[in-house]
């Protein structure tokens, strides 16, 4: 099953899409996703439709971790909104790439500088890395990039959406041997 993770201050959201699911998502199912030890730890279930009015973005199901039905939820919200084809448009373009081309130090600082895709844009960007650790063959990284979605060709929602987006990363590199 595909899914995503959204954190929206302090509020975990897992987002599914209805025509992607292999089962029919009941109360019983949305309790057992959002639980702490057997799912994915969330506070609800943001499933996405098709929407039935063109001039809708998506049709939005909210659901509490206890199964029932939610009316409302802002941060639910602008997390599908986030996904819908007006801003990252995560159906047609379901992830982001970044392609490091210089690894930099300044006075301890170390960053990664390279390309950054976003709905088949291309721009070069600079990654500050904010954790490493190194295992045998195989390097890991977390780092963090502020971006201008402007600059992507995002531009929906002016003045209502931040114009400035952070983007975690997390790198992976292996050695290869010779």
């Amino acid at each position: 099953m595909r899914f995503e993770k959204w954190q929206a201050l302090g509020n975990d959201y897992l987002i599914l899409e209805r025509d992607q699911l292999p089962f029919e998502l009941t109360p019983a199912r949305i309790r057992r996703l959002c639980a702490g030890h057997f799912g994915v730890f969330a506070d609800g279930v943001l499933v996405l439709a098709p929407p039935a009015d063109p001039a809708d973005v998506a049709d939005l199901r909210i659901f509490n971790p206890d199964g029932s039905e939610a009316e409302l939820s802002g941060n639910g919200a602008r997390d599908a909104a986030v996904l819908s084809p007006r801003l990252l448009d995560a159906a047609a373009y379901p992830t982001l790439s970044f392609t490091s081309t210089q690894l930099v130090d300044e006075q301890g600082q170390w960053s990664l500088r390279g390309e950054l895709e976003v709905r088949g844009v291309t721009r070069l960007v600079e990654a500050r890395i904010t954790a490493l650790r190194a295992e045998a063959a195989t390097i890991r990284a977390s780092a963090r990039a502020g971006i201008d979605r402007y600059d992507f060709g995002i531009t929906t929602y002016r003045g209502l959406a931040a114009r400035r987006l952070i983007i975690d990363l997390d790198i992976i590199a292996h050695m290869e041997q010779s």
